[in-house]
């Protein structure tokens, strides 16, 4: 099988390797790897699978079939989707998702969130992560209190409204990192640690032109 033609199908239907992977019922990791060409082996079984999550035909993705015979991208395929609340600003203590906080709804494929995790949208104000992240940017949260150094976060500092920045941890001190060079780095050690509080993981950032 030449494995180029998955890709290729996958990106005219404009379909996420994720999503594939949910249709097949395999992880997207393993579809990745079948994507690449690292699985060398792929059962007929799988093959249907992928055919059908393609929409089109084994014999097609085993290029046996010539390109004049390639079927259509313009097929229709069904994509379940998430209303994510866009939120109006962010602070510690509240319930964040709570209906006057909300000033709208953005749809997100159910395949690109995780399950059981909560996720909320914020509106970028200010220059601070230039040239990364925009003013009026969107970004997609995934609420969590915990996060790897050196991600995007939402953080509330004393309670005030959230803030995009780059975490950075150390030996009893954390890090706000901002993009743009004008702005200093607000570290926080000892005690003032505590007065950081993650929200959340930025994991998109939507630009709307």
């Amino acid at each position: 099988m030449d494995r180029s033609i998955l890709k290729k199908r996958r990106k005219q239907l404009g379909l996420t390797q994720q999503h594939i992977a949910d249709i097949i019922g395999v992880q997207k990791p393993t579809y990745q790897r079948y994507e690449s060409g690292v699985i060398k082996r792929i059962d007929i079984n799988m093959i249907e699978k992928l055919s059908n999550a393609l929409k089109t035909t084994p014999e097609y993705l085993m290029g046996w079939e010539r390109n004049e015979t390639e079927p259509s991208a313009a097929l229709p395929v069904e994509t379940e989707m998430i209303n994510v609340p866009i939120l109006g600003n962010v602070a510690a203590g509240q319930n964040i998702l709570a209906d006057s906080n909300v000033s709208g709804y953005e749809p997100v494929p159910k395949s690109e969130l995780k399950k059981d995790a909560e996720y909320f949208y914020l509106t970028v104000k200010g220059d601070s992560m230039y040239p990364i992240i925009m003013e009026n940017d969107m970004v997609l949260v995934r609420k969590q209190s915990e996060l790897d150094s050196g991600s995007y976060a939402v953080v509330t500092v004393d309670g005030e409204e959230g803030l995009v920045k780059k975490i950075i941890y150390g030996k009893n001190f954390i890090e706000l990192h901002s993009e743009n060079h004008y702005y200093p780095v607000r570290k926080y050690t000892g005690n003032s640690v505590k007065s950081v509080c993650i929200i959340g993981k930025v994991v998109e950032v939507k630009r709307k032109f």
